[in-house]
């Protein structure tokens, strides 16, 4: 499963890596879990390089 690294939120209280140096990390360790925000937005936390970063996840995933 592939994480999706837009669109997301500048607004977003959990730490957001700069994109360019996301999409070059390859060592996604472990999907922490999945959240449903008030949005209705789907988003997984992972835990990479000691940092959680929140992505957006295609809701279509979870239909």
């Amino acid at each position: 499963m592939s994480p999706l690294l837009f669109p997301y939120k500048e607004s977003d209280t959990i730490t957001i890596f700069n994109i360019h140096k996301l999409m070059n990390i390859k060592k996604i360790k472990k999907v922490i879990t999945i959240l449903k925000d008030f949005y209705g937005q789907y988003r997984i936390i992972f835990f990479i390089c000691n940092l959680t970063v929140i992505f957006h996840e295609n809701k279509d995933l979870f239909a």
